[in-house]
């Protein structure tokens, strides 16, 4: 069972008492224009735009507590957009489940990614355990922790994100989502109870597969990154960014207040892991350890690779 999630929360207090400790300690050093808008970004976000996460994002950078921070599915889902790409995901993942067991990862990093769960069934020396068991939000197993999440999903997709053109890169819909995750990852993860059947096959029966969210709000640092447009602001608040007022912030204003001052620190962002189904997929599956193709154990008549033939019933086992 998941834990429960505590909503972020902050009044217009607490975020003045914390961006004035920011302040001192920076002392009394002379700042630009640009580096006074920054500071204030969290009162402005709060105060004229009314994004809280947004806001609450832009002190933890500031501060530089460099703490993990959890949000909530509730407050995900409110946004049509991830509710969209995390339901596309599961209809990507249920189509792929009825035909050939387990997803086929396209992308490099999740093909790395996915490797891991291979190796971890290849290189274990008994021929019969279980993979992925979590326990909520703490005390999980390497495949799920909420922080080291990034190495041990078997498919993933993307959710709020950013359009390019003409050489940079521009945020999509701003709103409190773009403000504090910009574009995040969707990773999905299996539970599931693995039978060895030789050094190159193995039988997967997956009990169940849960989603997370996951981001790392950083401002990006590479060369035409730098210039992404994070819209265009001003003590009253986002102005549209043709407007002549205020200042286009960009992500190396950030950087450059970060290397001037010392100010802002990296931070990870996760979510509870979401239960899709239980039992989501029917009967086994079957896992080529050697090359990581997948296949439901019911279209598998024979096969060569690792055992000498392997049935749907009374199939030959090779230990």
């Amino acid at each position: 069972m998941a834990g429960i999630c505590t909503p972020i929360t902050l009044k217009p207090w607490q975020a003045l008492s914390r961006m004035a400790a920011v302040r001192k300690r920076l002392g009394r050093v002379p700042l630009s224009d640009i580096e006074e808008l920054v500071l204030d970004l969290p009162w402005i976000m709060l105060q004229k735009q009314k994004w809280m996460y947004g806001a609450e994002f832009q002190l933890l950078w500031q501060e530089g507590m460099a703490r993990d921070l959890e949000v909530c599915w509730d407050w995900l889902l409110k946004f049509k957009r991830v509710q969209a790409a995390y339901d596309s995901a599961v209809a990507a993942i249920k189509e792929e489940h009825q035909k050939k067991g387990l997803p086929d990862p396209a992308s490099p990093a999740l093909k790395s990614a996915f490797q891991s769960l291979i190796k971890k069934i290849a290189s274990s020396t008994v021929n019969k355990f279980s993979i992925g068991n979590w326990t909520g939000n703490t005390g999980q197993e390497h495949y799920c922790h909420k922080v080291d999440v990034g190495g041990n999903y078997y498919y993933s997709n993307s959710a709020g994100g950013y359009y390019y053109a003409g050489g940079y890169y521009y945020t999509g819909t701003m709103d409190d989502l773009t403000a504090s995750l910009g574009r995040f990852g969707l990773l999905f993860y299996l539970k599931g109870e693995v039978t060895k059947l030789s050094n190159d096959v193995a039988l997967l029966q997956v009990t169940e597969v849960a989603c997370r969210a996951n981001d790392k709000f950083a401002f990006e640092t590479g060369t035409v990154d730098q210039l992404q447009p994070l819209g265009r602001w001003s003590s009253n608040g986002m102005l549209p960014l043709c407007s002549l007022e205020g200042h286009l912030l960009l992500n190396r204003d950030f950087n450059n207040l970060s290397s001037h001052l010392g100010v802002g620190r990296s931070f990870n962002v996760y979510s509870q892991l979401k239960t899709i189904q239980q039992n989501p997929m029917p009967g086994l599956i079957w896992i080529n350890l050697v090359t990581g193709d997948t296949k439901l154990y019911s279209m598998v008549v024979s096969a060569r690779e690792g055992c000498e033939q392997i049935r749907m019933t009374g199939g030959t086992r090779c230990y």
